[in-house]
Formats: structure tokens, C-alpha cells, sequence
């Protein structure tokens, strides 16, 4: 659930012999509202985003480059200036996750615990203060689940899963001595504003 709604799916509306399928976050973050940034050369990449009752296929970039904070800068700066006012959630594979931690506006690594001579080591950053975020920061998140070439800023307020059916789990044949249970479920995603997100493409992720 979680690969498709932060992977690259374009939406269909299904027919009467295919399902349909809901669009992943990111396809709705067209070139138009322009909180799209590039890692490397954008190429023949692209984002059409939501058009005729669909989102469009989304086009990769071939080149790619490393993850640096003036990467991060602009794109929150860019998404401010087209109007997202809350991002509050970075989300990026861990290759990119343990880059975040290397950004030098870091201050402190090494924290005293208490007043004992121990002390704990900081080794990652988990909240990213902008000019743009406010004080209680963009929080960064690891997530296994998406597309580890893309660093996604996402406002969580202005975002939602609808559901058409909710989750029902029942019990298959068994086989041996194992036990299987098929779950069902009928959900899409809801972009409520999607001018409120952005996205970095084209990260290496080695």
C-alpha cells in the first residue's frame, strides 16, 4: 500500500476487465505548479501531473547527482514561494536519509546526559529548522517503502487515504502447516492540495 502511494503509479480508471489504480503522491506534483527540483540535468524528464481524470506517466531523468543541503534549501524555498505553507515531512530512501545527517548546519554532536561523564553520540538529524518551516522544523523520515532516487517534502495535513472498502482479512486452504490469510481493501489516495508538496528527483542512491 505504502510502495504504491510514495512509488511512481499512474492512475487508471479501470475497466471492466482491469482494476483501477490510484495515482502515487508524487505523479500529482506537476511541472506546472513547479515545486519540482533536479538533482543532475532534467533531460526529457517530466511530471504532467493530474489531466483528463488521470495522473500522467512520470519520465525519469537519465542523469542523477548527490544529495547535498543546498538541494534541500531550494526546494523548500521553492515550495514556500508557490504556496505550501506547512510542509512539515521530509521523507527519502536511507542511502539519502544517513546524507541528511551530514548537512553542516548540524550544531551539537554530542549531547551530556544528565550530569553523569556518559554521554551519547549523534550520529543523524531528525528535524531540519529552514527560514521557511518554523520552529518546530521539518521532521526527516526514512521510508524503505518509496522511490529511493526521490526526496519528497509533503504538508501531512494536505494529504489523505480515502477508503472505498475497508480492510477485510480471511482465511485461505491451508497448506501444511501453514496458515494464509488473503487482506482486501479498496483505497486511493487524496491529494488535497497538491501545490502543498515537492519533490527532489534524480538522487543517487549508492
Amino acid at each position: 500500500m505504502e510502495t504504491i502511494m510514495m512509488g511512481k503509479q499512474q492512475s487508471t480508471a479501470g475497466s471492466a476487465s482491469a482494476a483501477a489504480k490510484l495515482g502515487a503522491l508524487q505523479g500529482y506534483i506537476s511541472g506546472s505548479i513547479g515545486n519540482i527540483k533536479y538533482a543532475g540535468a532534467k533531460g526529457s524528464a517530466t511530471t504532467p501531473g493530474w489531466s483528463g481524470g488521470n495522473t500522467g506517466a512520470i519520465v525519469d531523468p537519465t542523469a542523477t547527482a548527490a544529495f547535498t543541503e543546498a538541494m534541500f534549501k531550494d526546494l523548500i524555498k521553492t515550495c514556500y514561494d508557490n504556496g505550501a505553507e506547512n510542509a512539515d515531512v521530509f521523507m527519502v530512501g536511507s542511502f539519502n536519509r544517513q546524507k541528511v545527517s551530514t548537512f553542516t548546519g548540524i550544531a551539537d554532536l554530542y549531547r551530556e546526559t544528565n550530569t553523569r561523564p556518559t554521554a551519547s553520540i549523534l550520529g543523524t538529524a531528525s528535524v531540519y529548522i529552514s527560514d521557511f518551516s518554523g520552529p518546530a522544523g521539518i521532521k526527516i523520515v526514512s521510508n524503505r517503502f518509496q522511490s529511493s532516487d526521490v526526496g519528497m517534502l509533503i504538508d501531512m495535513d494536505m494529504v489523505q487515504v480515502g477508503f472505498l472498502r475497508p480492510y477485510t482479512s480471511y482465511e485461505l486452504s491451508k497448506t501444511g502447516d501453514s496458515t494464509a490469510r488473503s487482506i482486501l481493501a479498496e483505497f486511493s489516495l487524496l491529494p488535497i492540495s497538491p501545490e502543498s508538496h515537492g519533490k527532489i528527483v534524480g538522487l543517487t542512491t549508492a
